[in-house]
């Protein structure tokens, strides 16, 4: 019989065996992908146990039924906990104290849940939003000619923050034509139209998407391996974006208005005082504790000269919330105080504050931090005794400008982490788990890749990735059935609003991207969904109206077309409206308006190969520019030519590519093709079946088996589908599928 022994973390990081009923059952479910619903990411178990209130445990979870003590164990915090199966380490995760059961007003027992990490991963993020991972607002930047400029070509923070050539609200066009072009989006590069070509407030920022993965395991302290997440040049991942594009058309909303500066102030350094208070970058961070503190920050704002008629508002915004704790409105003055009670409570309390200055004219100031401790009596609440400290600019009170200002948490689009990263999952296939095997190099971080990659990882495994159980199994009891109830799969972005892909959709009768699996000869039935968060967005790659030169594509274009001569620019458009006609370069005639997406995810190709003369013109530094380098926006990783298929896209079908305009047909790298087809191909095999069987596994077996093994019964291979054991009885119960045209040689 195995012997299941319980562990619970206590504050000192000592684990503390916890007593269980001799007669408890336990049981425990485990699996990576369930055939049945591939979609569900983040899967691990969980699991409620009984325990008898007995002296021991009343000591670890200190006597909670009784709501008199303080300073007692706190139910609401999951605790670190330990599984062992005959003193074998066999599960780590999280214990969380749910409820006491009484008889005759006296504890008989408790009920606690062991959570498997990997799902605590969903509870640890919660419903926060990207907009709180202050890590991102390192890559805050003036949102300046300069920096959009150096952004568009070679990207800002070492490539972390580009800004690709995504309009945001004006439509472009190519006219090579040296008569005055009759719409400001013309892109072609024409010395004599110092107004007509693209300025820096025409584009928005986009962030890396592996910056974001690092910035939300920076916050909630996880590591994932770089399995799949990582930098390599080339693979699935490395230059994915994100669209910072909170609100629809031009940074800050509307493009009607007056546009607001803002400045966050940041390099503090201290000035004079000492109340122990963390002062890092851009934030101040002070944690309450108890209830015997009080504390207040005040903001003084000293401007000089013409600065002092300026009027602006001042916010103070918690990033453990991203709530906004205060905001003032100040009028004219050369010295304006902004202050911010903070109140301690009886829970312990972060604040960690980033202090916002906008206008909506240039604003030189002098900000000063002014920091006041408040002793309180416990009994009374009444301040017994006060400490101050005081911090300004790096230290030497330096003045500072409000400027337009991109402020990456106040522009990231509006999405949970968890469905950011669940959106990720989805798009590549992705399986995660957590790593409790101490000798493993990764141990204690989660584990990201592909399914495929996954399995394909066995081999690595103690059992090299074969277990065979076949004197294990009660022959007995063996059920066969399908592997899966649906006749198709669907796999899909969000609906299209964006110009093109709206387009693509009516003209097709098909959403521009997604993709739809179904079984060949077979009456369709049941179709299960794999739903994104994310939006896809269809690009184009500008022709030149003038038609000039001629053009490598020329023999792709329809009929419908005089063969333009295709440019080196592609581009993307958030807005919607109507085409007047195929021909309808010039959107004048276009009802055209900007629209919100949601969240956008796009590979970043630099694309280097535009000819001097005829390249982008950049009107925002007084003297037109031609540029002949930017970042394209792309479903493709790849600048590749038209007779070789990209390595990777994010088009779960085929698609033909905007790049180049070749369909690559059954050859297309596509999502589905790269990352679902084994796995779904293998479920609509006919002769893929799910057997369940029951297996009285040993404990070596047990305790050393992945969910990538292979099972081997009389000769045969299956790969693990799910697996419950009790724990008590050594009884499992295990879904197989069978390893199709495979059978081992005996």
């Amino acid at each position: 019989m195995k012997q299941p022994i319980l562990y619970i973390k206590d504050s000192d990081g000592n684990y503390q065996q916890i007593e269980m009923f001799s007669d408890e059952t336990i049981t425990i479910t485990s699996k990576i992908q369930d055939a049945r619903d591939i979609s569900k990411v983040f899967t691990d178990f969980t699991k409620t146990f009984t325990i008898p209130a007995s002296k021991e445990n009343n000591k670890v979870f200190q006597h909670w039924y009784n709501y008199n003590i303080d300073n007692g164990f706190d139910n609401r915090i999951k605790k670190d906990a330990l599984l062992e199966i005959n003193y074998s380490p066999y599960k780590k995760g999280k214990i969380q104290l749910d409820s006491v059961n009484l008889k005759s007003n006296k504890p008989y027992s408790y009920s606690v849940v062991f959570y498997g990490n990997t799902v605590n991963l969903k509870d640890l993020l919660g419903d926060d939003e990207l907009s709180l991972l202050e890590d991102l607002d390192d890559y805050t930047h003036d949102y300046t000619s300069t920096n959009v400029k150096t952004g568009l070509q070679s990207g800002l923070s070492s490539g972390k923050i580009i800004y690709p050539l995504i309009a945001h609200t004006k439509r472009f066009y190519y006219d090579s034509a040296q008569s005055t072009p009759n719409y400001d989006g013309n892109l072609y590069y024409n010395t004599t139209q110092n107004n007509i070509g693209l300025n820096f407030d025409d584009l928005k920022p986009a962030i890396k998407c592996m910056t974001i993965v690092e910035a939300i395991e920076a916050k909630y302290g996880i590591s994932f391996t770089r399995d799949f997440f990582n930098e390599t040049s080339g693979s699935a991942f490395s230059n994915l974006f994100l669209w910072l594009s909170r609100n629809k058309g031009p940074v800050g909303g509307d493009e009607n208005q007056e546009e607001e500066l803002s400045r966050i102030c940041g390099a503090w350094g201290f000035s004079s005082g000492d109340l122990g208070f963390n002062i890092s970058g851009d934030t101040w961070t002070v944690s309450t504790s108890g209830h015997t503190r009080r504390y207040d920050a005040q903001l003084t704002i000293t401007t000089a000269g013409a600065n002092q008629s300026i009027p602006y508002t001042v916010k103070a915004v918690d990033y453990v919330t991203g709530n906004t704790l205060a905001q003032l409105a100040l009028g004219s003055g050369a010295s304006r105080d902004f202050t911010v009670q903070l109140i301690s409570t009886f829970d312990l309390v972060n604040y960690k504050i980033k202090w916002i200055v906008e206008s909506n004219t240039s604003l030189s100031f002098t900000p000063t931090l002014n920091m006041t401790e408040y002793i309180l009596d416990p009994s009374t609440q009444i301040p017994t005794g006060t400490n101050t400290a005081v911090f300004n600019i790096g230290g030497t009170g330096a003045s500072i400008a409000t400027t337009g200002e991109i402020i990456i948490t106040d522009n990231v689009p509006k999405i949970k982490n968890i469905d950011f990263l669940t959106g990720l999952f989805k798009m590549f296939n992705l399986t995660a788990y957590y790593i409790d095997d101490a000798s493993d190099a990764d141990f204690g971080k989660i584990y990201v890749d592909t399914l495929d990659n996954f399995y394909a990882d066995a081999i690595n495994n103690p059992s090299s990735g074969n277990y065979d159980i076949s004197s294990m199994i009660d022959v007995g009891n063996t059920n066969v059935d399908a592997p899966i109830n649906y006749t198709g799969i669907d796999f899909n972005y969000e609906e299209p609003s964006t110009l093109l892909a709206i387009n693509h959709k009516e003209q097709f009768n098909d959403i521009f991207g997604d993709e739809r699996a179904r079984i060949s000869g077979i009456d369709e039935g049941e179709i299960y969904s794999v739903d994104t968060p994310f939006e896809h967005m269809k690009f184009e790659r500008l022709i030149d109206k003038n038609q000039t030169g001629t053009s490598p594509y020329s023999d792709t274009i329809t009929d419908d077309y005089p063969a333009p001569y295709i440019t080196d620019i592609l581009w993307g458009y958030s807005a919607d409206g109507d085409f007047e006609s195929k021909t309808d370069v010039t959107p004048a005639t276009g009802n055209y308006s900007p629209v919100l997406t949601k969240p956008l995810v796009f590979y970043a190709v630099q694309e280097i190969g535009l000819s001097s003369g005829t390249g982008i013109k950049w009107i925002s530094d007084g003297t037109p520019v031609d540029i002949t380098q930017y970042y394209r926006p792309s479903n493709t990783n790849e600048d590749e030519d038209a007779s070789t298929a990209p390595a990777f896209t994010i088009n779960f079908d085929n698609e033909t590519d905007e790049w180049n305009l070749t369909d690559y047909n059954i050859n297309t790298n596509s999502l589905f093709k790269k990352f679902y087809a084994n796995y779904v191909d293998s479920l609509f095999d006919p002769k893929k079946r799910m057997y369940k069987v029951k297996a009285y596994l040993t404990t070596e077996v047990f305790i050393n088996m992945r969910l990538n093994d292979r099972l081997i019964i009389n000769n045969r291979a299956f790969t693990i589908n799910s697996i419950k054991t009790n724990l008590k009885n050594e009884l499992s119960e295990i879904e197989l599928l069978n390893v199709v045209d495979n059978e081992l040689p005996s």
